[in-house]
C-alpha cells in the first residue's frame, strides 16, 4: 500500500506543477488583449485624424481663396479712410472713465493647436493693461468660453457660429456691427489671427478708429453729396467697421483651418509611432508568454518522467 501511495504521490506533484501553466496564460492573455485593444483604438483614432486633416485641407483652400478676394475688397473700402492723415493720427489709449471695447475673434471648434488660446491670452493681457472701462465682445465659441467667466460682468455681446456651409458672409456681420454701435466707445481693439502660411500664423492686436476719431479726420478731399455730414460719416464708419470685421473673421478662418490641418497631420504621425511601439510591446509580451508556457510544459514533462522512473 505504501508503494502504491509512493507511486501516486509524484503524479499529484506533477499536477501541481502543471496547474500554473493553465493559470499563467489566463493572466497573460488578458494583458495581451488590453494591448491589442489599445492598438485597435489608436488605429481608429489615426483614421479619424487623417480624415479630419483631409477635410481641413479642403476647407482651408476655400477659406484662403475667400480671404484673398475679401482682402482686395477691404483695401478698396478702407483705403479712402486710412489716408495719410488717418495713419498719422495718434490713437490714444482709453483712460479712466473712458470706454474701451475689445473684440476677440476665435474659432467655434478646437483641435487646431494654440490658435484659440493665443487670442484668449492676448485678450487677458490687453485687458490687464487697459485703464479704461472694459467691454468684451467675443466672436466664436472658444472666445466666449474662455473669457465669459473672468469678464462675465463686462461682456455685453457675443457672436458664435457665424455663417453656414458656404462660410461667413457680409450679411452675417451686419447685425453684429449694429449691436456694437448701439453703445459709444472711445477705444476699439480688435484681436485676431493673421494668416501667413499653412504652417504659421501671427496673433495680432489692432487699434481701430472710433467714430469720434473718424469725424476728426480731414475728408474734405472726397465729395459728400448728402447735407447730413454726421449721418454720412456714421454710415461710412459702419461700412468701414463691417469690412474690417468681415475680413478679419475670414482671415482667422483660413488660419484656423491651416492650424487644424497641421495639428491633425501631427496627430496622425503620432498615432503611427504609437502603433509601432505598441506592436513591439505586444510581440515581446506574447513571446514571453509562449516562452513561459514552454518552460512550464517542459518542466512538468520532466517531473512526470522522473516520477515514472522512481
Amino acid at each position: 500500500m505504501f508503494a502504491a501511495l509512493s507511486r501516486s504521490a509524484p503524479r499529484i506533484v506533477a499536477r501541481a506543477a502543471v496547474q500554473p501553466v493553465g493559470e499563467a496564460p489566463a493572466r497573460s492573455m488578458a494583458t495581451l488583449k488590453e494591448v491589442q485593444n489599445r492598438i485597435k483604438t489608436v488605429k481608429n483614432i489615426g483614421q479619424i485624424t487623417l480624415s479630419m486633416k483631409t477635410v481641413a485641407s479642403t476647407k482651408q483652400k476655400k477659406a484662403q481663396d475667400r480671404f484673398e478676394i475679401a482682402q482686395k475688397w477691404f483695401h478698396t473700402v478702407n483705403d479712402p479712410v486710412y489716408t495719410k492723415d488717418a495713419t498719422e493720427t495718434e490713437l490714444t489709449p482709453a483712460g479712466p472713465g473712458e470706454r474701451h471695447r475689445i473684440i476677440a475673434i476665435t474659432a467655434d471648434r478646437g483641435l487646431c493647436g494654440s490658435i484659440n488660446n493665443g487670442i484668449i491670452r492676448l485678450a487677458k493681457r490687453v485687458a490687464s493693461e487697459s485703464k479704461g472701462d472694459l467691454n468684451m465682445a467675443p466672436v466664436g465659441l472658444k472666445a466666449k468660453g474662455g473669457l465669459s467667466r473672468e469678464f462675465a460682468g463686462q461682456t455685453s455681446i457675443s457672436v458664435c457660429s457665424l455663417g453656414g456651409k458656404k462660410g461667413v458672409m457680409i450679411s452675417d456681420v451686419v447685425p453684429f456691427v449694429d449691436k456694437l454701435l448701439e453703445d459709444d466707445f472711445d477705444q476699439l481693439t480688435l484681436l485676431s489671427n493673421e494668416f501667413e502660411s499653412l504652417i504659421s500664423f501671427n496673433t495680432k492686436s489692432t487699434d481701430l478708429l472710433s467714430p469720434n476719431k473718424l469725424a476728426e479726420l480731414d475728408l474734405n478731399a472726397y465729395e459728400i453729396e448728402s447735407d447730413d455730414k454726421a449721418g454720412t460719416l456714421q454710415n461710412l464708419y459702419e461700412y468701414h467697421l463691417g469690412a474690417f470685421l468681415f475680413t478679419s473673421i475670414i482671415e482667422n478662418e483660413a488660419a484656423e483651418m491651416a492650424a487644424r490641418m497641421t495639428s491633425m497631420d501631427n496627430a496622425s504621425k503620432n498615432s503611427q509611432d504609437m502603433i509601432k511601439k505598441l506592436t513591439v510591446l505586444y510581440n515581446r509580451r506574447r513571446q514571453a508568454v509562449i516562452t513561459t508556457e514552454l518552460a512550464e510544459l517542459i518542466s512538468g514533462a520532466a517531473a512526470v518522467e522522473n516520477a515514472s522512473d522512481d
